[in-house]
Order: C-alpha cells, then sequence, then structure tokens
C-alpha cells in the first residue's frame, strides 16, 4: 500500500511523510514527488486528489492555516464533497512550522538556542485549544526570534532572510535533516491540538 503525500513545499511533506512513518508504518510513501508550490496550487488541483482516491490511489494532503479558519477552508476547497477514506486533508494551524515549534527540548538542541527562545503553547479560546499565540508566522518566528540566537553561524547563515527574501537561503536544507530524524511528534502533540487532530486522522488512515 501506498500514499502519495502532497505538501506546500518541501518542509510541509517532510513533517507528513514523518507522521506516516512514525504512526502509519504500514503504508508505503509513494515515491512521486508532486510539483506543487503553496496552498494556493493545492487548491487548483483539488478536485483531481480526489479524484485520484476514488480510482484507487491514496492521497494525504498537507496545508497551512495561515490566519484564516481550518473548517472555513475545509468548507471552501471540498464544498459538500465527501471524499473516500483514503484521502486525507489536514490543515495546520497556522503553518505546519508550529508543529515543529511544540518540540522545544529537541528544537532548542538542534538549533543550537535555549529553550527561552522557544514559545511555549498556551490554552487558547473556550474551546481549550493548544497552540501557539505568535505576532506572526510560525516559519518567520522560528527565523527572525529564534534561529538568529543559535550558537551555530552555519544554522544563522542557513535560516535567516537575505535582501528582503521571505525565507533563509538554506530553509529547507536547515529543517528537513532535523525533521526526518530527530523531531518528535509523538511529544509535540501535547503541546498543539492540531497535530493531535492529524496524528489521531493518521492513525485511523486507510490506504487502498
Amino acid at each position: 500500500m501506498q500514499v502519495l503525500i502532497v505538501g506546500e513545499d518541501a518542509v510541509t511533506r517532510s513533517i507528513l511523510k514523518r507522521l506516516f512513518n512514525i504512526f502509519k508504518p504500514d503504508i508505503e510513501i509513494s515515491p512521486r514527488e508532486e510539483p506543487v508550490r503553496g496552498g494556493s496550487q493545492i487548491k487548483k488541483r483539488i478536485n483531481n486528489y480526489i479524484k485520484l482516491a476514488q480510482n484507487g490511489i491514496s492521497v494525504a494532503i498537507l496545508i497551512d492555516a495561515d490566519t484564516e479558519c481550518p473548517p472555513s477552508i475545509k468548507s471552501n476547497w471540498l464544498g459538500c464533497i465527501v471524499p473516500p477514506n483514503n484521502f486525507l486533508f489536514r490543515i495546520a494551524t497556522d503553518e505546519a512550522e508550529s508543529w515543529l515549534l511544540a518540540d522545544r527540548d529537541n528544537l532548542s538542541t538542534y538549533l543550537k538556542v535555549g529553550k527561552k527562545h522557544i514559545p511555549l503553547a498556551t490554552v487558547q479560546g473556550n474551546e481549550q485549544e493548544i497552540s501557539f499565540s505568535l505576532s506572526y508566522k510560525s516559519s518567520l518566528y522560528l527565523m527572525k526570534d529564534i534561529a538568529v540566537h543559535s550558537k551555530s553561524l552555519k544554522i544563522r547563515e542557513q535560516l535567516t532572510p537575505r535582501n528582503l527574501s521571505k525565507k533563509g537561503p538554506e530553509y529547507n536544507s536547515a529543517l528537513i535533516p532535523f525533521i526526518q530524524t530527530i523531531w518528535n511528534p509523538i511529544k509535540a502533540q501535547e503541546n498543539s491540538s492540531s497535530l493531535k487532530r492529524a496524528v489521531d486522522r493518521i492513525k485511523e488512515f486507510h490506504a487502498d
């Protein structure tokens, strides 16, 4: 059994692959790479992915909510369509990088920064949602407020944006090794309700 992994970027896809490797190891990750960049491209192809699942090709999608409400995104993207059981659609609050921040111990060690620089997740609102209260996106916070304090010059150079770039010059190269071998989503889900829901859904996922 295989599952096609779809995500907004290489980091998002790596996160989703890691989750499947840990929580659904009996399902093989398809070697096929979807050449999409950003949620808008995935949205344009969402019906194609649903058709793939309906035709027996299992699909798992992870996107960022950014500033939108995940239920609204799901309703807007899928409408009244009820996808088959082999179609997984998850929305990270606010970005998938927030799931990395939720593993404070490992992230602080990997980035060589003191834990005081890694934000603490707190209970938000009346629904007891565990998440981060940040002034901007998780990925930007990771670069501007965490990586800049790294004792490693290499980490700082990889993750610090230059010349008005949105991300550091080696953003993917810096984070993907952490995701693939160190990030502990079993522990991180305790600090992220969004991640916990994704983990629970993956555990129930059935690939054709």
